[in-house]
């Protein structure tokens, strides 16, 4: 059951004024749940703002102790609480003071979160005024992005006056519902707490401003608890679906600032055109009694968190290809490491004796699928490494064959005791150990994030620049020409002329190489060339994530900045950082990508409109001698397949509609309405975000209504009304 005010199974607010005092509640907890207590004190004269510190023995404290606060605003949680109903709320610095406190029991918590972690996660904290001291009539809480689908938050805003006065807090913006309002006055200064609550079934930032009058003094805090069963949003650290075509030199970046394709290339990888699962290209493992590998590797910080950054977690998927019989010997298809230690890993085998697929984690115990696998066949593994604790675990899925209509199958769940605790810092593809073998990849992607396991394989597909679009610059258009000839003609910039120069596949570097270049230093002068665009809903898809490919150009070896980004009409997102030398050249190839997203740990938000406003830019050259620039770009879209499921069905299915759900939100792609033949159409009704809105259906028809939500609460209502008979 989601997370939802009715999670809140008990309530108890009160006050006092001294040194400690009791927290109650009605009843004794059930063991198993979570106990939340708010309070916040008050300094007891009439213009003392000595502040209070607040503390509750076996629970865990966040909120602020504020040198220049009236009142400090704390929440204390206890998770797997026992059976008890009551505790001492102490005041730990400048007590005596007056305190207000609520306290809640709330089932269905995730208990994880808050066992394993050394803080509180989950919590945020805003603090709106300037000083403390000031006067507002408002304040408003913003938390971080949430990636939960299954999120209950919680605000405190306390408020305290001079005088006596006890002030009002109302107003509760965004649905959220005040569910408690203690309060107290000492005769010399009043103080007012407000908790509200509000459960979302969406990703992105909880809001809530509440009004105080008269104005006050007021600080405030926000927690905000994920669901056990809550599915969390993806967050793409990597993705590959190989679809620039080339194996060439995909480590090689410039010399500061840039990310490579992987970080670790050993053998000879190929990359082809003769199996793929989607898209146009894969990647081919080849060997002959030798080790082949592409490693992602993280353990730092890189172009703004992008690459493969250590997570909690590491949740891959990715897909393999047999041609033509199953291998004879056993292979190592992938590995994942943690904490930078060899020994810790999760390792996918084939194993030729048995046919089929297993999973090991360090030196223990392998667990083998539970069927085996068959050649020329694309086949999907996905899988959730933890090693948070010294007790490793990797669940993992198969699809057997990841075209088909089949579901993926659960596996057992590997483990080992006695690791080393850590995070996920090496994703690798292929074998660490001499081997014969041929092995295809496709359709790479990985996700840090453990509750969105199970997610699914995703396609990958590749957005060129988009020869119907319009490449513009800012500045001074002539500050850009078009090469060809690898620089040795340069012809005025145009947009069909700059878009056709850079999108080529696979990229072609050399002789023959044509580009875009800035050939003027001007630090404020960009080219920006659009992507080509892709209609998600339209094809009852979702998207994953994007991930940026640039090769950069120089005339010559010497030195040359450049500042080349990616925009998706929203955020503008570096590749590479400001305007560097990135020691581009004419001869070889210069890898700039960008995995899309905000932050490390906020899901990056696939919407139509990013897409269809994808471009990449680059220039702002302050030097541009050499002529410095572009010669490629692409992006790489991962999508899902959106699930149908039957909503309307009227006069035995005669008339009828599908709902297309993303997976992982629920939220409503598109409507599939079906008609019979004759002469009765249907008409489809719905309210999307608050308006009303109908489409008609004509007889003998299969017609599509493209919604493209990406919150389930989007969709309120949906109804299918055939004509008169």
């Amino acid at each position: 059951m989601p997370l939802s005010q009715d999670s809140i199974i008990q309530i108890n607010s009160g006050d006092f004024s001294g040194s400690s005092g009791s927290v109650t509640l009605p009843a004794s907890t059930t063991p198993g749940n979570m106990v939340v207590v708010l309070a916040s004190g008050t300094a007891t004269g009439a213009s003392d703002g000595t502040p209070t510190d607040l503390g509750i023995t076996g629970f865990e404290k966040t909120g602020f102790a504020d040198s220049d606060s009236w009142q400090n605003p704390f929440v204390f949680t206890k998770v797997n609480v026992g059976v008890e109903s009551s505790w001492t709320l102490t005041v730990t610095v400048n007590g005596p003071q007056q305190v207000v406190w609520v306290a809640l029991e709330v089932e269905g918590v995730d208990p994880e979160v808050y066992a394993i972690t050394t803080g509180l996660a989950g919590v945020y904290l805003n603090i709106t005024a300037s000083s403390v001291y000031s006067l507002v009539a408002s304040q408003t809480l913003t938390s971080s992005e949430s990636g939960s689908y299954e999120a209950l938050g919680i605000a405190l805003h306390s408020a305290s006056a001079a005088a006596g006065a006890i002030p009002t807090i109302s107003g509760h913006t965004d649905n959220w519902q005040e569910i408690a309002s203690p309060s107290r006055t000492n005769g010399t200064r009043g103080i007012r707490m407000s908790v509200s609550v509000r459960a979302y079934q969406s990703i992105g930032p909880l809001n809530v401003t509440a009004s105080i009058s008269p104005s006050s003094p007021t600080n405030s805090v926000m927690i905000v608890l994920n669901g056990v069963t809550a599915r969390e949003a993806p967050i793409a650290r990597a993705m590959c679906g190989f679809e620039f075509g080339t194996a060439t030199t995909l480590t090689q970046i410039g010399s500061s600032g840039d990310l490579p394709v992987f970080d670790e290339v050993v053998g000879t990888p190929e990359v082809v055109s003769t199996f793929k699962r989607s898209g146009t290209y894969s990647l081919k493992l080849t060997a002959s009694a030798a080790t082949e590998s592409v490693t992602w590797i993280g353990g730092f910080d890189k172009n703004l968190d992008d690459g493969f950054s250590p997570a909690e977690a590491a949740n891959p998927s990715f897909a393999i290809y047999f041609d033509g019989a199953l291998p004879g010997v056993d292979i190592e298809l992938a590995s994942i490491e943690a904490a930078s230690v060899a020994a810790n890993s999760v390792k996918v085998w084939y194993r030729t004796a048995t046919q089929k697929i297993g999973v090991k984690v360090g030196t223990g115990t392998e667990v083998v699928s539970n069927a085996v696998v068959a050649f020329n066949k694309w086949i999907g593994i996905e899988l959730l490494y933890d090693p948070r604790i010294t007790t490793h675990k990797c669940d993992w899925e198969i699809d057997y064959d990841s075209l088909d209509a089949t579901a993926p199958v659960r596996q057992t769940q590997a483990t080992n005791t006695g690791m080393t605790a850590g995070s996920i810092t090496r994703f690798r593809l292929g074998w660490q150990t001499s081997t014969t073998a041929t092995v295809y990849y496709d359709d790479v992607f990985i996700s840090s994030v453990r509750k969105a396991f199970p997610m699914g394989l995703v396609n990958i597909r590749p957005l060129r620049p988009d020869s119907g679009g319009t490449a513009t610059t800012t500045g001074t258009s002539a500050n850009f020409q078009v090469f060809t000839s690898n620089g040795g003609t340069l012809v005025a910039f145009t947009s069909a002329g700059a878009i056709s120069a850079v999108d080529e596949i696979p990229p072609v570097i050399g002789a023959s190489a044509d580009g875009v270049a800035q050939i003027t230093a001007n630090a404020s002068n960009l080219c920006k060339i659009p992507m080509e665009t892709y209609a998600m809903a339209a094809n009852n898809v979702v998207g994953r994530g994007i991930r940026m490919y640039s090769l950069g150009w120089a005339a010559s070896t010497s030195a040359a900045s450049l500042q080349v980004q990616a925009n998706d009409g929203v955020t503008v997102n570096p590749m590479g950082g400001d305007a560097i030398d990135a020691g581009f050249d004419n001869s070889g190839y210069r890898w700039m990508t960008k995995t899309l997203r905000p932050g490390a740990s906020v899901p990056y938000v696939v919407t139509q409109a990013k897409l269809d406003a994808l471009a990449i830019e680059f220039g702002n050259a302050g030097d541009a001698t050499p002529d410095v620039g572009i010669h490629w770009a692409l992006a790489e879209l991962a999508t899902q397949p959106a699930v149908a499921y039957s909503a309307l069905e009227i006069e035995d299915g005669s008339f009828s509609a599908y709902v297309y759900q993303d997976v992982m939100s629920q939220s409503m792609v598109s409507v599939l309405v079906t008609t019979p033949a004759g002469v009765r159409g249907a008409t489809l009704t719905y309210t999307i975000d608050g308006v009303d809105g109908s489409q008609y259906v004509g007889p003998n028809t299969v017609a599509s209504k493209e919604i493209g939500a990406t919150d389930i609460s989007q969709v309120t209502a949906l109804g299918l009304v055939p004509d008169n008979a």
